[in-house]
């Protein structure tokens, strides 16, 4: 953690005054992914064993550029909604969560995370919730906490990662015919992929390839994260 917080004092202030046990914390409470890899002890000499994760590291000559890239995606893609509601759209988000074996508590208290980042990283007006469903299952027949109303304005739809959503194109394409009203679906992907993807209705309907991303799940992605 030392070497890791280190690398953080170069180009950041806010933790300047924190010794490596504190940052260790921190990354812990904000739930990165390094504090998940695998924990192993390595003894160095005959008298002292420290605890190694083995994790990717970037080249040092790649390093300031992608501070830079991470610094700048938010506030642009803040930006970006701002100017969407400046245009009249109503900014709405969608959160879900599928069916499990964690109790209505946990489940719960994993929607209201989303539901705290759809807020406070894309600025949205109001979500919308599925506390139990999967992705496959049809949009308008899900268990959302809100009448079709807010669906009937001028609108972006906004979700954390394309399966946060859906993977049932077919449904997708019907769910888009019958509300015209929703002009741009956004999908806010960054804390997994640094990634945002923004899609015109028309592009969605008309662009076989553009549609199917939400069909490429690759695995399971904590949104809640």
């Amino acid at each position: 953690m030392s070497d890791i917080l280190a690398y953080v004092w170069k180009y950041s202030y806010l933790l300047q005054d924190e010794i490596p046990i504190d940052f260790g914390r921190w990354c812990s409470g904000k739930e990165i992914d390094l504090v998940g890899a695998t924990v192993k002890r390595k003894k160095i000499d005959t008298a002292v064993t420290i605890s190694v994760r083995s994790l990717y590291v970037l080249k040092e000559k790649y390093i300031a550029n992608v501070v830079k890239f991470i610094a700048e995606q938010l506030p642009l893609y803040q930006q970006t909604i701002q100017s969407f509601k400046n245009d009249g759209y109503s900014v709405i988000g969608y959160a879900r969560k599928s069916r499990s074996k964690e109790s209505d508590e946990t489940h719960s208290n994993l929607l209201n995370k989303m539901c705290k980042k759809l807020k406070m990283r894309s600025m949205v007006d109001k979500v919308l919730v599925s506390f139990k469903t999967s992705s496959n299952d049809p949009i308008m027949e899900r268990d959302l906490n809100d009448d079709s109303k807010v669906l009937k304005k001028t609108g972006c739809l906004v979700m954390l990662t394309f399966a946060g959503l859906t993977t049932n194109i077919s449904d997708f394409e019907t769910f888009l015919s019958k509300n015209a009203n929703i002009e741009k679906t956004v999908v806010n992907s960054l804390p997994h992929s640094n990634k945002i993807a923004i899609f015109d209705r028309k592009e969605l309907l008309n662009d076989p390839k553009k549609i199917q991303q939400f069909k490429c799940r690759t695995g399971s992605e904590r949104r809640s994260k």
